[in-house]
């Protein structure tokens, strides 16, 4: 037996390495497994890229492997026959930790190494791939386990511990759809992005982590097939994440033993070993429970607040109990937190409301932004949507905003029978911050008007006004015309060109004319002539983009449609 003083036992690590046999055997025999899958393949490009675009999963085996060998190695805090047993042997707590942490990582650790190991033999001019997802995977492993490791050695049970770690990795996401549910419907016209939370949930962000290791392939002909080599591999996009997520992850092990060295043996059992983090569970606990009930509220189409007070209620109740271990939480004492916890979550709803901040008033100025973007559809991601520098086009974007909150009630409820338009707007801002509002407008309003003259831009409406530029992209189009019945598809060929150019010139000219916004709701009461798509490929970085415009002809568009009247759609003619 070593002296109190060793920071290591030789014979505890080699019990754990026996004991716990079982555990990083079966990792040993899934790694092989997910190995095997990948290696199957005949070509090198294949198996490396495959080995990259693992590390996703391996997040996920990661977060359950982590909470396992957290669970395992320091189990015996949760019972208190073995926690005292284990405390009377002449053994200081830094030994029992230090040593316990060692199991931990080689039990991930070793098991990589050889995987990797396998993988750089069968890897051919790709084998470094294998040493980067080794490294990537360890930095991965060590911030699971890290948490698994404080998540134990704050609680004084088993059950205890798979609650706070299933908090703590998936918080950011709660908090986020608390917020997107309850707060930001207080907020008129405010829109946040779900990245700003998703930075802080590292599962989901390694578990998108396709991108950390690129590889570049290479084709070799030959008389029978094509052979695809490993041509590059770089570093893509992650890694500093991945590198502050296992600095983290060594921040808790120490937090994590500084917390057992203060622990009392006779915690083990209780819910909580540190009192200090019982009112800070509470909380997190009630929320959570809260934000599920909500999920209901929403596959039944009823109440939300209905269910949301019932969460809260029901959180803070059970959250009460299992921190007391009975069921006597009824009483005044409880009432009283309950209603203070309460108190303060309606007083948050209540100033996010009134905004006494001003953030559903605030306009960024022009001297601040560098391009604008607008969009008649909530999607955040603004594809295919022009973006707007010119001074002029900030300016009209920056009036149609005032107007929009000068028109708040107007704008919100509505003027007799009129249409209503989504309307997304996205400040690019000199700083590198951007700015997010959607609005529901009447189209015939004030700010509906100049949203019209926006959208009636041939950039809105083709993506460009080059008639050339728009040409070269086109593969091929497909009309409808409402009123003729008649509808096809055409291949782009040389025979059609004129044809499809005098289209184009006359969508153009209608933009021209300020009639050809993309919208029903602008186009009220008129008819539908025609329906025209037109398929597009352009080229990026040696890659093939795709994309549609989607054109709808109405009865004020007096150019385009005189143009599909005058010259009928060559049905028949080399369809597609």
């Amino acid at each position: 037996m070593k002296s109190r003083t060793s920071f290591f036992n030789p014979a505890a690590f080699k019990k754990d390495i026996t004991r716990f046999a079982p555990a990083w055997v079966l990792y040993t025999v899934g790694l092989f497994m997910i190995l095997t899958a990948i290696m199957i393949d005949n070509f090198e490009y294949y198996r490396a890229s495959g080995l990259a675009g693992s590390l996703g999963f391996m997040a996920v085996i990661n977060l359950c492997y982590g909470f396992l060998n957290g669970q395992l190695l320091f189990g015996d805090l949760f019972s208190a026959r073995h926690c005292n047993a284990l405390h009377a042997m002449p053994l200081r707590r830094e030994c029992w930790f230090v040593t316990h942490t060692v199991s931990g990582l080689l039990f991930a650790l070793v098991p990589n190494a050889l995987m990797a190991l396998v993988s750089m033999t069968m890897l051919g001019g790709g084998w470094t791939v294998a040493l980067w997802w080794y490294l990537a995977a360890a930095l991965q492993y060590l911030f699971f386990f890290g948490l698994a490791v404080l998540s134990a050695l704050s609680v004084g049970n088993r059950f205890a511990m798979t609650l706070v770690y299933g908090i703590v990795n998936f918080f950011a996401l709660i908090i986020y759809w608390f917020y997107y549910t309850i707060y930001e419907p207080l907020l008129y016209g405010v829109n946040t992005t779900q990245e700003p939370f998703l930075l802080f949930c590292p599962v989901w962000q390694m578990a998108d982590s396709y991108g950390l290791i690129e590889v570049g392939r290479r084709s070799v002909e030959t008389s029978f097939r094509s052979e695809y080599y490993v041509k590059s591999v770089t570093l893509g996009e992650g890694w500093g994440y991945l590198a502050i997520c296992a600095c983290l992850g060594v921040a808790l092990l120490g937090i994590a033993l500084v917390l057992y060295r203060r622990r009392k043996l006779e915690s083990a059992g209780d819910f909580m070993a540190v009192r200090a983090l019982e009112p800070v569970f509470l909380v997190l606990y009630t929320m959570c429970a809260a934000a599920f009930f909500q999920v209901f509220a929403d596959l039944f189409g009823a109440n939300e607040y209905v269910f949301l007070s019932l969460g809260l209620i029901i959180g803070f109740f059970t959250g009460r109990m299992l921190l007391m271990r009975t069921t006597r939480v009824f009483q005044p004492r409880g009432f009283m937190w309950f209603g203070i916890l309460a108190a303060a979550f309606l007083l948050s709803m209540l100033l996010t409301w009134l905004d006494p901040l001003g953030v559903t008033r605030y306009i960024p100025d022009a001297d601040d932004v560098s391009a604008v973007k607008i969009s008649n559809s909530f999607s955040s991601k603004y594809d295919k949507v022009p973006i707007l520098s010119e001074t002029e086009d900030i300016d009209t974007v920056r009036r149609i905003h005032q107007l929009i909150l000068d028109g708040k009630i107007r704008e919100a409820e509505g003027v007799g029978e009129d249409y209503y338009n989504n309307l997304s707007i996205l400040y690019e801002l000199d700083s590198g911050i951007t700015v997010t509002r959607k609005y529901e407008i009447a189209c015939t309003s004030p700010a509906g008007e100049l949203v019209r003259s926006l959208y009636t831009r041939a950039e809105y409406v083709l993506g460009t006004d080059d008639v050339d530029e728009f040409m070269l992209q086109l593969n091929h189009v497909y009309c409808t015309e409402e009123n003729s019945s008649v509808n096809g598809e055409i291949e782009y060929l040389g025979r059609h060109r004129d044809y499809i150019r005098g289209l184009v010139e006359a969508i153009l000219a209608d933009c021209a004319e300020g009639t050809m916004a993309q919208n029903y709701g602008f186009h009220a009461g008129e008819e539908q002539f025609a329906w025209v798509e037109f398929s597009l490929t352009s080229y990026e970085d040696g890659y093939e983009l795709y994309d549609y415009r989607n054109v709808t002809i109405y009865s004020s568009n007096r150019h385009t449609m005189a143009y599909l009247e005058e010259n009928p759609f060559p049905v028949g003619e080399n369809n597609g």
